[in-house]
């Protein structure tokens, strides 16, 4: 089936690297005979419009007039995409050809809430960052690479996976619209994706990575250019206790606050202050991540459910 795509391309801080992006993506577009949009967001950058006019005459540009982080700028462009089929880009993301179709074939089942390429992190076959896992150990929820954390040989066939990473999935825009979208609580950024695709879980809609797919990506090709390594590590730090706060059930906050005890006094009486600081930056935000709908199933029930044999 060749449905027509929206392609969303939110862009901030180098014109350039999305115009390399859109070169590559040209190629998969008049592949698919020009069904296709692109949509790019100047996320308060001020410098697209007239390159895209230019050399993408045919892409629309969505101009933000102040930087409101990569949720909020791809929600943008979803908001205007004309097709059903919503493809989320980043703009350090190179779309190989024949990318699209397989995606598109993956959705074709209504269980399957979102689906993801390959996403092979500088081109390398073997390091395969959208083959995401989450493990519950201790009371604590831990996110996982597999293939980048421990070298572990990457799916050869269709797999579920724990959730679409934002920056390379393709989802219908009807979904993302009654799922509620990305939650501003995760803001400026980092696993807005993850909540988003764990909340697809939990209403029974698989995310699947498909391997007919590969993109590749310049790690934080985007966001490491214009926010510094420790702006980035406190944010992802944040997200992660933010993310738990959220999702746990009932049943496992017993569990959790002992090791959230753990954390910060093991944090307090080796005095790191990183550390203590990434959870005070957490804490500032735990009333809103504790006032969201508390599910029902444990954690460790809805791992279970996506891990089930197919």
């Amino acid at each position: 089936m060749n449905s027509p795509i929206s392609i969303v391309v939110p862009a901030y801080g180098d014109p350039e690297l999305a115009l390399r992006t859109l070169v590559a993506l040209q190629l998969e577009l008049n592949a698919r005979g020009g069904i296709d949009e692109v949509v790019v967001v100047d996320d308060g950058g001020g410098e697209l419009a007239a390159r895209l006019a230019e050399r993408f005459p045919k892409a629309r540009c969505v101009a933000r007039t102040t930087n409101g982080g990569f949720a909020r700028a791809l929600t943008n462009g979803i908001e205007v995409a004309k097709h059903a089929l919503v493809r989320a880009l980043n703009s350090d993301v190179l779309v190989r050809v024949g990318a699209l179709a397989p995606l598109v074939e993956a959705l074709e089942d209504p269980s399957v809430f979102a689906a993801v390429p390959r996403v092979l992190l500088g081109g390398d076959e073997r390091r395969v960052e959208s083959w995401v896992e989450f493990a519950c150990e201790d009371g604590r929820v831990r996110f996982d690479q597999p293939s980048l954390t421990r070298r572990a040989r990457a799916p050869r066939r269709d797999v579920d996976v724990a959730f679409p990473v934002g920056g390379a999935c393709l989802f219908r825009k009807r979904d993302f619209a009654e799922l509620g979208g990305f939650d501003p609580l995760f803001e400026p950024f980092y696993f807005e994706d993850a909540d988003l695709g764990w909340r697809a879980w939990r209403a029974g809609k698989r995310t699947r990575l498909v391997v007919a797919s590969s993109v590749e990506h310049r790690h934080r090709g985007t966001i490491g250019k214009v926010a510094s390594e420790r702006l980035v590590r406190a944010a992802i730090e944040r997200n992660t206790w933010l993310f738990q706060w959220k999702h746990l059930a009932a049943s496992d906050l017993a569990a959790h606050v002992a090791a959230l005890e753990h954390e910060a006094l093991d944090a307090w009486l080796s005095e790191d202050r990183e550390r203590l600081e990434w959870l005070a930056l957490a804490l500032e935000r735990a009333e809103a991540a504790l006032a969201a709908p508390r599910p029902v199933e444990s954690f460790a029930s809805t791992l279970a459910r996506l891990r089930a044999p197919e």
